[in-house]
C-alpha cells in the first residue's frame, strides 16, 4: 500500500471526513471539484492572480505520489502556455512561503492542486482516496481551469484588490515619530510593491527616508538584503559591529552601515501584519 504524506496527522477516515466537508471525496458519485469563496489569498498567490487564473501544486519532498505528479503538472503547465492561467509549485519542506499557502486553503495531503480565479475563489483537487491507487485527474484540473476562465470572462472586474498598507505604515511610524512624507504605494525595481515614506524623530530635524519591500518569498527576500548590504558596502559605507533595534518586526537578518553622515539599515523579515509577507525593510539618510 502506497504511503500519503500529509502535513498533520490525520486519520484515512479523518481525511476522508475532512474532504467531504469542503469538497466531497473524489470519487465517481461526487464532483471532483468546486469552487469555493471566502479566502484571502495570501499575498504570493494574489500577485499570481495579477496575471488571470493561477494553478498551485502543493507538494511535499520524499512524496512518492508527488514525485508522480511533478511532470503532469509541467504538462498541464505547457498546455497552457501563452494564456493568462500561471502555474506555481509550493514544496512545503522548503520555505515559509510554501506552508503558508498550504495553511492558507487548509491543505492537508500531498499532493493538492488548487485552482484559483481571480476574485480569490478556488477549486481543491486531490487524489482519489484511500485505497485507491489513483492520482489527481487532469481531467478535471483542465475542467476546473476552463471554468475558471469561463466564469472571469463573464466577471471581468471581479478581481482581488491588491491591499494597501500605506495607512497602516503611516500609523506605525507616528507613534514615535513624525510622519514628513507619508508613505505611498509604488512598485520596485523587482516588480515588488514597495512603500516609501519619510519621517524624522521628534527631538530632530533630521530625516530619515525607509522603505518596505513586500517580496514574494523568503529566498527572494534574503537575495535583495544581500545585494543592499552588498552596494552598501561598495559604495564606502563601513559595518557597524552591532547593529542597533528599530525595524518593524524581528528581523532574520540585520546589518547597519556608516558612511561620514550617512548611515544606511537594511533587514528583512516576515511580517503578519502586511498579509504575512517577507519584508525588505531600509532606512537611510
Amino acid at each position: 500500500m502506497r504511503t500519503k504524506p500529509q502535513l498533520v496527522a490525520l486519520s484515512l477516515a479523518a481525511l476522508c471526513l475532512l474532504s467531504v466537508g469542503m469538497s466531497g471525496c473524489v470519487s465517481n458519485t461526487t464532483p471532483a471539484y468546486q469552487f469555493t469563496t471566502g479566502t484571502a489569498p495570501p499575498r504570493v498567490v494574489s500577485d499570481l492572480l495579477r496575471h488571470g487564473t493561477a494553478v498551485l501544486l502543493i507538494n511535499q519532498r520524499n512524496c512518492p505520489d508527488c514525485d508522480e505528479e511533478n511532470p503532469k503538472f509541467a504538462d498541464l503547465q505547457t498546455q497552457y502556455k501563452d494564456t493568462n492561467v500561471t502555474f506555481a509549485t509550493f514544496t512545503i519542506n522548503d520555505n515559509g512561503t510554501s506552508r503558508l499557502v498550504a495553511q492558507a486553503y487548509a491543505v492537508n495531503v500531498t499532493p493538492t492542486i488548487l485552482v484559483v480565479r481571480d476574485d480569490g475563489a478556488f477549486a481543491k483537487l486531490l487524489p482519489a482516496p484511500y485505497p485507491s491507487t489513483a492520482q489527481i485527474d487532469s481531467n478535471a484540473v483542465k475542467s476546473a481551469i476552463d471554468d475558471a476562465q469561463k466564469w472571469q470572462s463573464l466577471n471581468p472586474t471581479a478581481t482581488v484588490a491588491t491591499p494597501d498598507y500605506s495607512s497602516h505604515y503611516d500609523t506605525a511610524y507616528s507613534t514615535y515619530n513624525v510622519i514628513v512624507t507619508p508613505f505611498s504605494l509604488t512598485t520596485s525595481a523587482n516588480g515588488n510593491d514597495l512603500y516609501v515614506g519619510v519621517d524624522r524623530n521628534f527631538s530632530q530635524q533630521s530625516a530619515n527616508t525607509i522603505t518596505f519591500e513586500l517580496c514574494t518569498s523568503e529566498a527572494q527576500a534574503a537575495q535583495i538584503y544581500q545585494k543592499t548590504v552588498t552596494d552598501a558596502t561598495n559604495a564606502g559605507y563601513v559595518a557597524r559591529a552591532t547593529v542597533p533595534s528599530g525595524f518593524s518586526a524581528p528581523a532574520v537578518q540585520a546589518w547597519q552601515g556608516d558612511y561620514g553622515y550617512k548611515y544606511k539599515m537594511v533587514a528583512y523579515y516576515q511580517d503578519p501584519s502586511v498579509g504575512n509577507a517577507w519584508v525588505v525593510e531600509t532606512q537611510y539618510a
